[in-house]
């Protein structure tokens, strides 16, 4: 995280630097792009599919960060409602009374119309996502997944070893699907995410893209602190409570 927080500052000095050349600002966006691709490949690349399960708890993350998460990570129309709030609130005046043309506040009616366009597509595809996991949890919870533990507990109590071993194959056969519908969810959601990205970025200028960038990271980096110190307080109350 401390990286991260270190090409924000530096974004963020080269966002708000109206003397900064362009050059300069397009080397901190690849900077911080080849960030994120690192943690993603380093965060998918090595995970088998059974680890991948391990995202979905993630006890390494905060219960607020857990409640801005989806499937695993950011949620793909995030970037919209950061696009529209920028668009209204990071204006930087000029001395001339008018806005600093980098700014998202200053998107021209092309990029507003691309962007409105692709919102709605974005949208869709997430709901896709939640209707294959929702399809994914009707399997986890069928009646053939219950209907192998009682196959498993009757094995056990006959202790036949022939039948408890077609048990297991079973159960192991019932575990791969488990996993790999969880797997396919994960994918289809980092598909959106990647499409999401691409797309708004592409319809921005290099310093439009520090101005979005800067933000996504900055509340990244928030959300983290916010949830550990949240989390450390209510630790220390809860040890407080113990020792009254």
């Amino acid at each position: 995280m401390s990286q991260l927080e270190n090409l924000v500052a530096l974004l963020l000095m080269v966002s708000t630097d109206q003397s900064t050349e362009e050059e300069a600002c397009i080397s901190v966006y690849h900077r911080l792009m080849a960030h994120h691709k690192e943690y993603y490949t380093s965060k998918w690349t090595d995970a088998t599919n059974e680890e991948v399960l391990a995202f979905f708890s993630s006890i390494w993350l905060s219960p607020l960060e857990k409640s801005y998460s989806w499937f695993t990570d950011w949620r793909p129309t995030v970037a919209f409602q950061l696009v529209h709030t920028l668009m209204r609130k990071s204006s930087i005046p000029k001395d001339d009374g008018g806005t600093n043309l980098a700014s998202l506040a200053s998107l021209s009616d092309e990029q507003l119309k691309k962007i409105e366009h692709l919102e709605p597509k974005i949208t869709a595809d997430e709901e896709r996502v939640e209707k294959e996991m929702e399809r994914h949890n009707m399997y986890v919870a069928s009646w053939k997944m219950l209907q192998l533990i009682e196959f498993e507990r009757e094995a056990k109590v006959q202790g036949d070893p022939t039948a408890l071993r077609q048990v297991n194959e079973m159960i192991k056969s019932a575990r791969k699907g488990m996993v790999g519908g969880s797997v396919k969810v994960v994918k289809m959601a980092n598909c959106v995410r990647r499409e999401t990205l691409k797309g708004v970025l592409d319809v921005l200028t290099p310093i439009q893209r520090e101005d979005l960038l800067a933000t996504t990271s900055m509340l990244q980096v928030q959300i983290r602190k916010w949830g550990k110190q949240r989390a450390e307080a209510q630790m220390k109350k809860l040890e407080e409570t113990w020792m009254i």
